[in-house]
């Protein structure tokens, strides 16, 4: 099997623990682990970037590191944080969300 059979394998379950993280997410008592699921997604799209030579060069990747991490920490010290809403705000929120999300995936199932 060849590095690029491996890397399309690894993208695609990668797509596969997206899409059911984003499930999980639609109700509170499987948002744990659909967010572990989503997260195990990440990880797996990021492990098959970084092993993949040919997709992307170790000097870009720091590079954006060092730009993210220094943009990050600069917007931490500004932003205050706010209070969570507490009732019907969040369920609203949460609603906007998962259809924010659902709409998301449309376009990339064609």
């Amino acid at each position: 099997m060849s590095a690029a059979n491996v890397t399309s394998i690894a993208y695609l379950a990668a797509a596969v623990l997206f899409i059911l993280g984003l499930k999980g997410l639609g109700r509170p008592r499987t948002a744990p682990r659909g967010n572990l699921l989503g997260a195990s997604g990440m990880l797996v799209a990021v492990l098959a970037t970084l092993l993949d030579r040919s997709i992307v060069d170790f000097r870009v990747l720091v590079a954006g590191l060092v730009v993210g991490s220094v943009v990050g920490a600069v917007l931490a010290v500004r932003v205050q944080m706010t209070g969570m809403p507490t009732g019907r705000p969040v369920q609203r929120v949460r609603r906007r969300g998962l259809r924010a999300g659902g709409r998301s995936v449309v376009p990339g199932g064609s």
